[in-house]
């Protein structure tokens, strides 16, 4: 479904001036690029593409991409704003909230790591903050939206995509 959005914004964009037109032909290569970077794991690259596609594009699937390669950088709050963006322009975009929540999840763990390392031993929260860390571990990482090309892959392992 995003794959398609992604293409059918992508072709809307070429046909809206010339389809021979050097912008839309460049929106077709860095469209390409930014998928095959993607793949291939190539993060920085990706992202920069994905960004200039953001700016020109307006897509939410886009949006989320770059709220994955974000997180997957180790960037939470410009992933969460990504997210945002891509919820902003699609409310009922469901991969864009659950990653928004895994990413807010994520951070949240975090906090309570860093509280259960300062607080005292003997402090009676300490044992609570164990509790939820202890819940956390078991959440699941971001998921992948399907890839922009036709092409089906499989999710990667790791973070979000």
């Amino acid at each position: 479904m995003r794959r398609r959005r992604l293409l059918l914004a992508a072709a809307g964009l070429l046909l809206s001036g010339c389809a021979t037109s050097p912008s839309g032909h460049h929106l077709t290569v860095l469209t390409q690029r930014a998928q095959a970077a993607y793949d291939k794991g190539q993060l920085a690259q990706a992202l920069a593409d994905y960004r200039a596609l953001a700016g020109r594009l307006h897509d939410p699937s886009v949006w989320t991409r770059v709220g994955n390669l974000y997180a997957l950088e180790g960037h939470p709050q410009k992933a969460v704003q990504a997210y945002l963006k891509a919820t902003t322009l699609d409310p009922q975009d469901g991969q864009a909230w659950y990653n928004l929540g895994v990413v807010r999840l994520r951070m949240a763990w975090a906090t309570l790591i860093q509280a259960y390392n300062m607080t005292p031993p003997a402090d009676p929260v300490r044992k609570k903050i164990e509790e939820v860390i202890r819940l956390l571990k078991k959440m699941p990482r971001t998921s992948r939206p399907p890839p922009v090309s036709d092409s089906a892959h499989p999710p990667r392992a790791g973070g979000p995509s």
